[in-house]
């Protein structure tokens, strides 16, 4: 039998007295009929017979790590912000074609908001199923998570990996459009000085604490100059101030850079077109116009 061998032990008194040793092959269950025959020196045979069953029993399934199948295992990981994590599990359960059992995975984490697990399951046969799990990294986040992925069987029998996961930090670029509208991209000579609102936006200020800076260059200071007034503490938020320059007309460029703290940033330009006025003459008089 596939299920069990047997063998006659300690047999005395000229094979009036024995034991039948019997071993059960791993993982085997079912009815087997052992039959134990006794003969004398003279031909006569007696023989006797008897059914064993054995009762099955649940197989925990095991994941295949390191070279090893084990029922529970703890892993590192670490991936960069932004890049999902895709995993490759083999897990084995003599049940699967001995009991005609069914693996079926689930996968957990302890902070969705950094990581939202998916799993899935093919058998592959040989009583192996493959599982595929994918860490996906919420955008823009990072920090330490704790996982978990089941393999459950068909009694609920169960193996778990455990998953210590850390998604690393990495730097966004601010995001700055500066488009204003057209009244505030021409002006006449001598007009007053006037403000340009920058809402520049970055994800890094709430996910690492940073904040935003501001650098500008005029190209032609002769006719105007610019500053940034009232910004923020967070820099989500400033203002472009231009001051033209007395009875002067022409164009000039603006460049804004808003940087972050660690050197990331991005530049925005506009033209400023700044038109003559007609001026009214006046006389010298005693050293003074009039």
């Amino acid at each position: 039998s596939d299920m069990l061998y047997t063998q006659i032990l300690n047999g005395v008194n000229s094979g009036q007295s024995a034991d039948l040793q019997i071993s059960l092959e791993p993982d085997q269950n079912g009815v087997s009929t052992v039959t134990v025959s006794v003969d004398d020196d003279n031909g006569a045979v007696v023989t006797q017979s008897f059914d064993l069953t054995v009762v099955p029993v649940n197989d925990a399934p095991l994941f295949y790590i390191s070279d090893a199948y084990v029922r529970e295992a703890d892993l590192v990981y670490g991936t960069n912000e932004d890049t999902d994590l895709v995993l490759t599990f083999d897990v084995y359960d003599v049940d699967i074609e001995e009991n005609d059992q069914s693996i079926s995975f689930v996968a957990n984490s302890f902070d969705t908001g950094i990581v939202n697990p998916i799993v899935s399951g093919t058998y592959q046969g040989s009583n192996i199923y493959s599982s595929t799990v994918t860490f996906d990294v919420v955008d823009n986040a990072n920090g330490a998570v704790s996982l978990n992925v089941l393999a459950i069987d068909d009694d609920n029998m169960l193996a778990t990996i455990n998953i210590d996961l850390s998604v690393f930090a990495v730097n966004d670029s601010p995001v700055f459009v500066l488009d204003p509208a057209a009244e505030l991209l021409n002006k006449e000579e001598d007009a007053a000085t006037y403000t340009i609102a920058l809402t520049p936006s970055y994800v890094d200020i709430a996910t690492n604490s940073q904040s935003l800076q501001y650098l500008i260059n005029v190209t032609t200071e002769s006719v105007l100059t610019a500053n940034i007034i009232n910004q923020s503490v967070t820099g989500e938020y400033a203002e472009l101030e231009i001051n033209l320059q007395e009875n002067q007309s022409g164009t000039s460029k603006i460049y804004v850079q808003v940087f972050d703290d660690n050197d990331g940033s991005v530049v925005q330009f506009i033209d400023i077109a700044v038109s003559a006025v007609n001026d009214l003459p006046a006389f010298i008089i005693d050293d003074a116009l009039e």
